[in-house]
């Protein structure tokens, strides 16, 4: 909420007194800058002054015409000064981009509260928040902040699919600096394709996101990364046995122009039997770059680029059975100007991506699929006092190229789109309105458009307590396919909705309430549905499935802090149904029950962090046999002595079975070390400390039950240097 009149602003005397407002953010990354102050003084040594909302906005109001000195601080920031004449009756808007500064500070007390309230159905993920959560290297990921969400489900340890609140992992939108990422996340669970030292913030909308977002029918990820240090190098190192990580940024040209470098790469695979007494056939690892250049105080480019790659198996070895790999090669340049008298702002941006896939099954044909999409959006924001309003255009053309049998002329091979959209904010004293609209065209099908309506709102009645509701209809042009009843098989399809088909849509009702519970402790509830049409699945021998479904949930946080101690509870309940011509049935994600339990203890220069995770079994379709089939009848005999490939039977019913329940406690240690030079952390974690057996795969064929990670101890080191 904007805070129109800080604690210096005086009642004006005069009667058409005139009004400030504006934006301000970082001159690097265009980021709202929360809790600005913006101080006006008068030469008779009045002052009046505002602080940013949420937003990065101000708005002063009710300022006698004259003269005034101007001031914008932001800690760790340049501040901006200048001096102004307001006018009798005059509305000026005053946009202001801060530029970061190195600072040195003798001593800090720092009392930590927990974060105001978001809206309904987002989360903001910023590096801070990877500090609570227990990993196996001293790094951290997003990826588990992702799976602590109550509404996020994960099948398992190694595939890297996240179903959020019902929705398949195909129609999650995940961004990084405007970058479309496939497939977003590693082949072991456990990380992400974003390193956490390159993240600035990440905004997670589990639904009811606004028109800005399209494309895709369940959830957004928008990573926003870091620009590096103009005025110095900085660099970091760790080993684990998981993954080793580089980091670097620094100044190209001092005080202009700056990058940042990141690389991964994993190490278990050569561990894995000395660490766990077994074969870890799994191999990943990713490569980051980015460039930023400041063109003037109100002006910057950007360019970002990233590479990931993973391959792995089920079992044995990396060159062993159901064998898999991917691969992610993904660029995008942005420019951004904010015309220094103007409350307006020109954000213009492109993208491609590239993502290849292959999957070579133990019995069958090999697999291969391939998406190569290039895009970019034009786009104007306007401040109107309070209020925004963003005016955009965009284009999107998609090239695929699959080879699987079971789909084969079925899928279209390529995709051209065209969107326009409004997306609005307008803020009152207590509600905030934020409608917004989509419009969607097809020039190379034969579509008709696609209109997209979004409204999100929020009112809050006292302070730190809001209430917030969102509704919107969503709709995405392309198919993500994967084998529905084997959770092992992580190999997916992408190609365009064929002709004749209609699109798969959602729409998303969200409700909700967040609020603090006194100083130190803060919660949340939300209640969502999400009525799903037009999905695409493969189901076993019955090939591709047009398939409809419901989902209602209701997700429940609260978290508290008291000294050095901190913990947060999750809880979501959520009922999937899906509907096709074989009746209505759970899909294998439809986890009724997910609790999370989250705890940190930071006493001087040692952390502890633990983390214990419940859920619920899934449904899966029972085995009730199988055969030998022969692919051929040779009339010269060769079938006598073809042994013919096996086949499953499964109950004509499916997914009436049900996985054991899941669990698991993970726990890490860090011992900091401070030198005059560098930073040295010594982190040693348990990955599933009591080691449950928790169920990951049946092998029908071998009669063979494959289970998630056992448990794996880790000792990793980290250098930090400025």
């Amino acid at each position: 909420m904007l805070v129109s009149s800080g604690v210096f602003a005086q009642e004006a005397r005069f009667a058409d007194p005139a009004r400030l407002v504006g934006v301000v953010r970082d001159a690097e990354s265009s980021a709202p800058l929360t809790g600005a102050a913006v101080l006006l003084a008068a030469a008779d040594s009045m002052t009046y002054g505002a602080a940013t909302d949420e937003r990065g906005q101000y708005t002063i109001a009710a300022v006698p015409s004259g003269r005034y000195a101007l001031t914008v601080s932001f800690l760790g920031y340049e501040p901006f000064r200048d001096s102004l004449m307001l006018r009798e009756g005059e509305e000026r808007a005053l946009p202001v981009a801060l530029s970061p500064v190195p600072a040195e500070l003798t001593g800090v007390t720092v009392e930590a509260a927990p974060p105001v309230t978001s809206p309904v159905g987002l989360i903001r993920v910023r590096p801070a928040d990877f500090a609570i959560l227990p990993t196996p290297d001293p790094t951290g990921d997003l990826a588990s902040v992702l799976t602590l969400q109550p509404g996020v489900v994960n099948l398992g340890d190694r595939g890297g699919e996240l179903y959020v609140r019902g929705g398949l992992p195909t129609e999650n939108l995940v961004l990084v600096d405007g970058m479309r990422l496939f497939r977003p996340f590693h082949i072991v669970g456990f990380y992400s394709a974003v390193p956490t030292d390159i993240i600035q913030y990440a905004d997670v909308y589990a639904g009811g996101f606004g028109a800005r977002y399209g494309g895709r029918i369940s959830s957004v990820v928008d990573v926003t990364t870091q620009t590096g240090s103009k005025q110095r190098f900085r660099g970091s190192a760790s080993v684990a046995p998981f993954l080793t990580a580089v980091h670097v940024d620094g100044p190209l040209a001092p005080g202009h122009v700056s990058f940042v470098a990141s690389a991964r790469e994993s190490v278990i695979e050569r561990l894995g039997e000395s660490v766990l007494g077994e074969p870890f056939p799994y191999r990943f690892g990713d490569l980051f770059g980015k460039v930023h250049a400041r063109l003037s105080p109100t002006a910057f480019f950007t360019a970002s680029g990233l590479v990931t790659h993973d391959e792995g198996a089920l079992s044995g070895t990396l060159t062993g059975e159901n064998h898999i790999e991917w691969s992610n090669a993904a660029g995008a340049a942005r420019f951004f100007y904010m015309p220094p008298t103007l409350a307006s702002a020109l954000d213009v941006s492109i993208s491609y991506s590239d993502y290849t896939s292959s999957f070579a099954p133990e019995f069958g044909p090999e697999r291969a699929s391939r998406v190569t999409s290039f895009g970019g959006e034009f786009a104007l924001d306007y401040l109107l006092g309070a209020h925004e309003v963003r005016l955009a255009f965009a284009g999107q053309t998609l090239l695929f190229d699959f080879t699987s049998a079971e789909v084969e002329g079925l899928l279209e091979d390529n995709v051209t789109e065209g969107t326009a959209y409004v997306d609005t904010r307008f803020e009152f004293d207590r509600v905030q309105i934020e409608p917004g609209i989509r419009f969607q065209f097809f020039p190379s099908q034969a579509r008709s458009v696609s209109i997209e309506p979004r409204l999100r709102t929020a009112w809050t009645p006292v302070r730190d307590q809001t209430i917030s509701v969102a509704v919107g209809r969503y709709r995405q042009e392309v198919l993500g396919l994967s084998e529905l009843q084997d959770i092992g098989d992580v190999f997916t399809i992408w190609a365009g909705v064929p002709a004749g088909r209609p699109l798969p849509t959602a729409v998303h009702l969200v409700a909700g309430w967040q609020g603090r519970l006194g100083a130190r402790a803060q919660a949340g509830v939300e209640g969502y549905i999400k009525d799903l049409s037009g999905m695409a699945l493969l189901v076993g021998d019955r090939g591709v499935v047009y398939t409809d479904g419901l989902v209602r949930g209701l997700d429940l946080r609260a978290s508290a802090e008291r000294g050095v101690l901190r913990g947060d509870v999750v809880y979501g309940y959520s009922a999937t149904t899906y509907t096709d011509n074989l009746g209505t049935y759970r899909p294998p994600h439809d986890r009724r029950h997910r609790l999370g339990l989250v705890g940190s203890i930071e006493a001087g220069q040692w952390r502890l962090r633990a983390r214990w995770q419940v859920a619920a079994g899934g449904p899966f379709t029972r085995i009730v046999g199988s055969y030998r089939a022969l692919d051929s009848l040779d009339p010269d005999g060769e079938f006598l002595t073809d042994p013919g490939r096996p086949v499953l039977l499964t109950e004509s019913t499916p997914f009436v079975g049900r996985t054991p329940s899941y669990h698991r406690l993970d726990l890490s240690v860090e011992r900091v070390f401070a030198f005059r030079a560098a930073t040295l952390t010594l982190h040693g974690s348990l990955v599933n400390a009591y080691d449950r057996p928790n169920f990951f795969y049946y092998d029908a064929l071998r009669a063979n039950r494959i289970d998630q990670f056992p448990l794996i101890p880790t000792l990793g080191l980290r250098v930090e240097v400025e």
